[in-house]
């Protein structure tokens, strides 16, 4: 091969990846959590009133559905990243948490939660398994869930064991 034909596919990639990660940081409406995990870049993102996970690993992008509501965020425990656990038994390199379907009024009232604290009421598993995505099918609905006060370890051990 003629070094005049390797050099456009030499530069055609490095392009297309920051053609990729420009496309991944804005199209989505609203961007409302991050993180890096395993390697991974994963977003929430709000869509036509639903929460996707935006999954950017080696310059492609995935995008998962989810089943709660906007916004959503990661669980945390006082921390920058994500909460999350592994479950080497059953294959899981990681689970993290993602809760959304805001908390009304009344909920709040109940629970005796600021209105900047931002909470809610559905629970997903987002699971890392071999350097892949999945989304557990199971949720959990009628509870409370805040960002920066995470979950017991039990609520990540019950999605990595469904």
């Amino acid at each position: 091969m003629s070094a005049t034909s390797f050099q456009p596919q030499w530069r055609a990639k490095p392009l297309s990846t920051v053609l990729l990660f420009m496309c991944f940081s804005c199209s989505a409406t609203d961007i409302t959590d991050s993180a890096h995990v395993a390697g991974m870049e994963l977003q929430l993102a709000s869509a036509k009133d639903k929460c996707e996970l935006r999954v950017l690993q080696d310059a492609e992008l995935k995008i998962l559905s989810l089943k709660p509501e906007p916004p959503c965020f990661f669980l945390r425990r006082g921390a920058d990243e994500p909460q999350r656990f592994s479950y080497p038994k059953v294959n899981i390199d990681y689970v993290l948490l993602v809760a959304g379907s805001a908390l009304n009024e009344r909920q709040r009232t109940l629970w005796n939660l600021p209105e900047d604290m931002q909470c809610g009421s559905m629970r997903q598993g987002v699971l890392v398994k071999a350097g892949q995505i999945e989304i557990t099918p199971s949720v959990i609905k009628d509870s409370v869930a805040c960002k920066n006060t995470g979950a017991d370890e039990k609520d990540f051990w019950a999605f990595a064991h469904l």
